[in-house]
């Protein structure tokens, strides 16, 4: 029943993987990480950039304690498009586990494909984060898993229900949580 479960699991995460490849980065581009620094490549939005939404997840298992944590694919009941990481360049870096509680900046897919910071609302019906041995990845990793094996720098996962946004903030925790998938646990 555990394999079965967690197959199912990492089916659902190539899914979520899948849907957003290509769509979520554009290498290059600085304004999709929120890092301080220049504040964005390029024109317009009124410092739109130093302001993305934020999501919190609480209720870690400790031992995921300094790992690092993203959200790649997350969809809206509306049918919008989020990512939440550190940061996203042509690395995507993840934010560091600290007792049991992370914050990830969130952006949004627009309609031409590129990130913009989010400051929406909506409910995600389902919201699946990847626990990272590592602090960051190439967007072609994530862009390349199709498969139902767990990729090298991903140390297991989690399945999170009814994450509600408002105004650009979401928060999950032990009440959205639907399951942890840890390989080394089976």
């Amino acid at each position: 029943m555990k394999k079965t479960l967690f197959t199912a699991f990492l089916i659902i995460i190539a899914l979520a993987l899948v849907t957003c490849e290509g769509r979520f980065v554009d290498p290059g581009r600085e304004e999709y990480h929120d890092g301080g620094g220049t504040g964005g490549g390029g024109g317009g939005g009124g410092g739109a950039g130093s302001t993305s939404g934020r999501l919190t997840i609480e209720d870690i298992p400790a031992k995921y304690n300094g790992k690092w944590i993203i959200a790649p694919g997350i969809t809206l009941s509306d049918g919008t498009l989020l990512t939440a990481a550190e940061s996203l360049t042509t690395k995507v870096t993840g934010a560091k586990i600290s007792n049991g509680k992370v914050e990830l900046k969130v952006w949004k897919v627009s309609e031409d494909s590129k990130l913009v910071n989010f400051n929406g609302s909506g409910t995600a019906s389902m919201l699946t984060v990847a626990v990272m041995n590592q602090a960051s990845i190439s967007t072609e990793d994530i862009g390349s898993y199709s498969s139902i094996l767990m990729p090298s720098w991903m140390h297991a996962s989690g399945v999170f229900t009814s994450v509600k946004f408002n105004s650009g903030v979401g928060k999950a925790g032990k009440n959205e949580l639907m399951m942890w998938a840890d390989p080394s646990s089976l």
